[in-house]
């Protein structure tokens, strides 16, 4: 399974939620590396450089935009999951990004920006999803997410109108995402319970939408 993580919008939390996925998951029992497409910040890379041996191995692999299908597809020999944390800043990462993967997660913040943003991305995505069909599969996921007030409620329904399926699982802003990096951890190996349970929800819904893969 290749499961692509991208947003052309920067901020988003693609590599907070890559990593923080890619922990929930091995601890599950899954094999998992990522691919860090980013060549400015190669974040995953630092932060899988920091995990320390008292955590589960997580490896991550660099890779240049025009090889992400070639990379993920050998990867994915080796692992259960390979995770393609997506680059910000080049359109032709996202669009091979879309094609090599299986499962795409589109992270957004609820602001009317990154509504916009995904305008553009709804029509690579499309474009790809034509050649693809039914073995591509998109969800947003709702990062920095409140619910609580006017403007999260409106972001939802601004995305549901546009036909776009919105994951159930949502990550608040929390201070644990922004000091895990630090340790090379995930929130699930941290003492934040509230953030482990967002966590460990979010990787139990990619379970479920796995094995409708299978069938």
């Amino acid at each position: 399974m290749i499961i692509g993580v991208t947003n052309l919008k920067g901020g988003v939390g693609k590599s907070t939620i890559s990593q923080n996925l890619a922990v929930c998951l091995v601890h599950r029992g899954h094999t998992v590396c990522i691919l860090d497409t980013d060549l400015g910040q190669r974040s995953s890379m630092k932060w899988s450089a920091q995990r320390g041996e008292d955590v589960p191995s997580i490896p991550v692999l660099g890779t240049e935009p025009e090889n992400v299908i070639k990379d993920a597809k050998e990867k994915e020999k080796h692992y259960d999951i390979v995770i393609i944390d997506g680059s910000p800043q080049l359109e032709l990462g996202q669009v091979k990004t879309l094609t090599a993967s299986d499962l795409v997660l589109v992270p957004i913040s609820p602001s009317a920006l990154d509504i916009w943003s995904m305008q553009h991305f709804l029509a690579k995505y499309e474009q790809v999803k034509v050649a693809k069909g039914d073995a591509l599969q998109g969800f947003i996921i709702l990062n920095k997410f409140s619910g609580k007030t006017k403007l999260d409620k409106e972001v939802v329904e601004a995305l549901e109108s546009m036909g776009v399926k919105v994951m159930d699982s949502k990550l608040a802003e929390r201070v644990a995402y922004r000091e895990a990096p630090i340790s090379g951890l995930g929130v699930y190996e941290m003492k934040n319970e509230k953030a482990k349970e967002e966590m460990s929800l979010l990787a139990q819904e990619v379970e479920q939408i796995m094995k409708k893969f299978k069938k």
